[in-house]
């Protein structure tokens, strides 16, 4: 279902949003150690994405998947503050699995904080059956994945970190995988027009 920003309509804040969603509260944008830290993102992210710019030599569109988790959050945020220095064009998916109680809550979070950032948004449906042979967090993350790479974005850009390329290496040493399922996450899969600007924070 697209959602024009245009379109969105603001709705009340359910009460349980607070306890399933990490927000960045007021009081830490005004902290100056916190002010520093995000000047530093934002100068890790611009030199990131700096060169695909180059190439591209027009506008990217980047397509932010958007769970309406803390780092996703903070990816939306980080890349509409520098939308106009790098000319970036930004819309945002948030892919609804209806697995959760709080799934509802979260996609208002996400459409009201994209209509705040004038962020385009799309709320795309999923259905996972139970029984489903991957299981449930590999049909979901199959399906999140299946329905991003429909979009027509330059790149769509993922909010992971190194604490997730840890977990990520130490699952797959669990399972007992090889050489190649214990090669790292890239920051630039240029195959699937995958971008993970955070993986080195």
């Amino acid at each position: 279902m697209a959602i024009p920003i245009s379109n969105l309509t603001k709705s009340s804040t359910k009460s349980s949003t607070s306890n399933s969603q990490p927000l960045i509260s007021s009081s830490n944008v005004a902290n100056p150690k916190v002010a520093k830290s995000n000047d530093l993102l934002q100068a890790k992210v611009a030199t990131f994405l700096s060169d695909k710019q180059a190439v591209n030599q027009q506008p990217l569109h980047l397509l932010i998947a958007y769970s309406g988790g803390l780092d996703s959050t903070v990816l939306l945020h980080i890349l509409h503050s520098l939308k106009d220095k790098l000319h970036l064009n930004l819309s945002a998916m948030h892919v609804h699995h209806g697995l959760s109680p709080n799934a509802d809550d979260w996609a208002e979070f996400c459409i009201n904080t994209c209509l705040k950032l004038t962020v385009p948004l799309q709320v795309s449906h999923v259905q996972i059956p139970i029984d489903h042979a991957l299981g449930l967090e590999a049909a979901a993350r199959q399906l999140r994945y299946a329905a991003l790479f429909k979009t027509s974005a330059d790149y769509v850009c993922l909010a992971q970190h190194q604490d997730d390329q840890a977990e990520t290496l130490l699952l797959q040493l669990a399972r007992g995988a090889g050489a190649k399922g214990l090669s790292a996450m890239a920051a630039v899969d240029a195959e699937r027009k995958l971008l993970r600007p955070l993986l080195a924070v």
